[in-house]
């Protein structure tokens, strides 16, 4: 079964929207940005597949690739590439959008996917049409689905489009987890002062340390350059005397920058 994700609008303002960081091995990385980099393989790998799927109305459809240190992944990519693709191992190489999410049954007397790897020309169904077209755009042999699926009743197919390798790997450092700016009070993070709120927690406990073992929403932050202020939660800060540099995604002004 298809469903588009498009039309799946948050309820809170544009500000809040949370982007999603996923772990994928080093290989996969490889046929995934294949194409994009002009590299000439006869793989391109368009779908990711998961055992979940956001389903935060505050997902902004956007996903993060984190590249895993996996050595075994690793030393799959053609020796060529490999000098090239060490720079990405343990970073956040890029992103992509999600504009649609195919749901892969266990169907057949089996109970697996094995009708995944069948001829389409076989079933005339558009929803086993489309989690077949899944299946082979994900690259995942037969055995590896089976055995990734045999505790799940479904899989879920991430579709991978819009992709946009980062000039520079970034480090998940450079990222927060999801909800931080709740737990900040940002009157005292800025300037100093005693909260008359809440007792805020230390930004560090927020920043991301570890990578996924999935995937996990983020937040990003965001550096605003030469403004006059700092727009974000109703509160407003001048650059010269008090901005640290950290914000949350979009939360910056009309001449703020993102990273």
């Amino acid at each position: 079964m298809r469903f588009n994700i498009n039309n799946c609008k948050g309820k809170k303002g544009e500000n809040d929207m949370k982007s999603v960081m996923i772990s994928i091995k080093p290989y996969w990385v490889f046929i995934i940005i294949a194409k994009t980099m002009g590299w000439a393989i006869d793989k391109q790998k368009t779908v990711e597949v998961r055992k979940t799927y956001p389903q935060d109305d505050e997902w902004n459809k956007v996903g993060k690739i984190y590249c895993t240190k996996d050595k075994k992944s690793f030393n799959h990519i053609p020796k060529k590439y490999q000098p090239f693709m060490k720079r990405f191992l343990g970073k956040v190489i890029g992103e992509f959008v999600c504009d649609r999410i195919d749901t892969i049954r266990k169907r057949g007397i089996d109970d697996n996917f094995d009708y995944c790897y069948l001829s389409l020309d076989k079933w005339g169904n558009d929803d086993i049409e489309s989690e077949i077209t899944a299946v082979k755009n994900s690259c995942v042999l037969r055995d590896d689905l089976n055995d990734y699926g045999e505790n799940s009743r479904m899989l879920y197919g991430w579709h991978i489009s819009n992709l946009k390798i980062y000039d520079e790997p970034k480090e998940l450092s450079e990222f927060y987890k999801k909800d931080f700016k709740k737990a900040l009070c940002y009157w005292e993070y800025l300037f100093s002062i005693d909260c008359v709120d809440d007792e805020p927690e230390p930004k560090e406990d927020y920043i991301l340390t570890r990578p996924p073992q999935s995937w996990c929403y983020v937040e990003d932050i965001v550096y605003c350059k030469d403004c006059k202020h700092l727009m974000f939660s109703d509160c407003y800060a001048e650059c010269e005397k008090a901005y640290k540099g950290i914000v949350a995604p979009y939360d910056y002004c009309d001449k703020g920058e993102l990273k």
